[in-house]
């Protein structure tokens, strides 16, 4: 198998996790991702580029204005499936303040399932925990990373 096709099989997987259990809207640019349950979450609210519109990164900045309008947080993240693709739009985005990111995806089968990290603790939350309890802790964390 080809690296770049375990690199697609690898986003394929990321874009169908980061839909499941929001709502998906195809545009003429791609797909964008909309989930209530996680309004502050940019993981589940996102947009996946597959081509460029016309207008470039203004049509796909406008879009994604409507699609989360009334929401806590107005998301502006995407994803690009071609890496060719999201080169081309790089300057565009960087023109309008966007600061292009690498994202790697990556898939670990077998023994161990899961990295150890000695830093997290991990609690059991109270049955009677409230939503807005995770969305204040989300909000505190976004925060501390820098994200408005």
């Amino acid at each position: 198998m080809q690296l770049r096709e375990i690199l697609s099989a690898t986003l394929g997987l990321l874009r169908t996790w980061t839909s499941v259990g929001g709502e998906s809207t195809l545009t003429g640019f791609g797909t964008l991702l909309r989930n209530e349950r996680f309004p502050l979450v940019h993981m589940a609210n996102l947009g996946w580029v597959d081509r460029m519109p016309p207008g470039g990164p203004l049509d796909i900045l406008a879009e994604m204005d409507r699609a989360y309008e009334g929401t806590e947080v107005v998301h502006r993240h995407v994803l690009f499936m071609d890496a060719r693709l999201a080169y081309g739009a790089q300057d565009g985005f960087a023109a309008l303040g966007f600061e292009p990111t690498a994202e790697l995806a990556l898939a670990k089968v077998g023994l161990p399932v899961c990295i150890v990290n000695p830093d997290v603790d991990v609690r059991e939350v109270r049955r009677d925990a409230r939503e807005e309890d995770y969305r204040r802790i989300a909000r505190e964390i976004h925060a501390e990373l820098g994200y408005t």
